[in-house]
């Protein structure tokens, strides 16, 4: 029997995403009087009317009881246009990823490219579908008998039918196209399954320079080892520039995302401030910086490069526009999504509300990129070339910045689509679908 015994917990088990557990934050909300729905709301409403960084505009003619769900209500509380973040989610899928590195699902993120077809973009490494030998550039036709178009269309609470809820083993059948022209069928079940969130690292020599090349999934609490031990193999290397892909990197823990930065800017910055936390009107008094760590191996570079989209975000921007306030970093691909903000969840009846409540600025004082931070060479990701590929867009672009001192235009590269559109499937820790 399931306990009803409503309880919230600030930062539980959890320190915040875009956001630090150091000089505060989360104000001490009373917990709903049930975790009936209309008492969960009530808490989501006085959360939002609190420490939510846009409190004074939360429309407060949406009551508690118009809504049948807390999700639905967090969703329709979000200040527009600057808030497309907030959320609630199952409190277990959260913990799971962020806590322990687990993630449910099948394990793709998919692109609609240039052709007008879908594709997978991103194969978790040991989820289900890998296991199946799915790769990136596969093509993906249809899901259970439903054409990929039409499965797109269907709402949020059919497609949830179909593939299952969180933590549900569902087995759906997807039908797939190889490079080579060939298609097959494919039965592929849901589960559980560690995430490694440093998908690729390598060094190229390239025009009489080490390249380090590291591609960076996510930060959450194990990326630190992942970290650690490949800026003790890049150290080894002695390597003289760096390119950090992010470009599937929706963004975590600020305190990992502060390793990360301290490793590639070295120990000259220690005690330089990393990001400051600016909190509400209300809570000013919270504000706080968080400064460069000193940490072994750490690479002093004079400049990085950063492999960007759109689902470049949060913590991952947070990268390069706090790098930014001492050393050059180039983007390179497109926009990314603009989330100067950062969340401390707060748990109540085993659910989690991150409700943005810091605007991240750097050294400077200098945030603000609601419109995403904008590429320095533009180019478009081509799901057709390895990821670490020299010959893959991105990569190709940053190199021959290196190479030349300046951007390839876009026009003249023959090897990128003209078009490129992320499909938001969300994962089950995002409180979407299980992708």
């Amino acid at each position: 029997m399931q306990d009803n015994t409503a309880n919230t917990t600030a930062n539980a088990n959890n320190s915040p995403l875009g956001g630090s557990t150091i000089g505060g934050s989360n104000t001490s909300q009373n917990a709903p009087q049930s975790c009936s729905v209309e008492d969960v709301n009530e808490w989501v409403r006085q959360s939002m009317l609190d420490y939510y960084l846009f409190y004074d505009r939360v429309d407060t003619n949406l009551q508690p009881t118009q809504y049948s769900t807390s999700e639905s209500y967090v969703k329709a509380l979000r200040v527009q246009p600057e808030d497309v973040f907030s959320y609630m989610v199952d409190e277990v899928a959260y913990n799971s990823f962020f806590n322990e590195g687990q993630s449910f699902g099948f394990g793709w993120n998919i692109t609609r490219e240039s052709d007008n077809l879908v594709y997978f973009s991103l194969i978790d490494a040991g989820s289900p579908l890998d296991q199946q030998g799915v790769m990136r550039g596969d093509q993906l036709i249809s899901i259970n008998q439903w054409s990929i178009d039409d499965f797109i269309a269907l709402d949020s609470e059919q497609q949830t039918a179909i593939l299952g809820s969180s933590g549900e083993a569902t087995t759906i059948e997807l039908g797939i196209g190889k490079p080579l022209g060939t298609t097959e069928q494919v039965f592929v079940t849901s589960a559980s399954y560690p995430l490694q969130t440093v998908l690729d690292r390598q060094v190229i020599e390239h025009t009489g320079l080490r390249i380090g090349y590291l591609s960076l999934y996510a930060f959450i609490s194990t990326t630190s080892s992942e970290l650690d031990s490949a800026f003790a193999w890049f150290a080894s290397q002695n390597v003289d520039e760096m390119v950090l892909d992010l470009r599937f990197n929706g963004g975590g823990r600020v305190s990992v995302a502060n390793e990360l930065a301290s490793y590639l800017i070295g120990d000259d910055h220690t005690d330089e401030v990393f990001t400051t936390f600016a909190y509400n009107d209300k809570y000013r008094n919270n504000n706080v910086s968080l400064n460069f760590q000193d940490l072994d191996n750490a690479l002093g570079l004079n400049r990085v490069f950063v492999l960007q989209t759109e689902q470049t975000c949060s913590a991952s921007e947070l990268i390069v526009n706090s790098l930014r306030a001492f050393i050059p970093v180039i983007t390179v691909g497109t926009s990314s999504c603009g989330k100067p903000y950062g969340t401390s969840p707060n748990s109540a009846c085993q659910k989690v509300l991150n409700a943005l409540q810091i605007e991240l600025l750097n050294a400077n004082n200098s945030g603000g990129y609601y419109n995403g931070i904008a590429a320095d060479c533009p180019a478009v990701e081509n799901v057709h070339y390895a990821l670490g590929s020299v010959s893959e867009p991105l990569f190709s672009t940053a190199l021959d910045y290196i190479t030349n001192g300046s951007c390839v235009s876009l026009a003249s590269r023959s090897s990128a689509p003209q078009n490129h559109e992320v499909l938001s499937l969300k994962k089950a820790w995002q409180g979407g679908n299980h992708f």
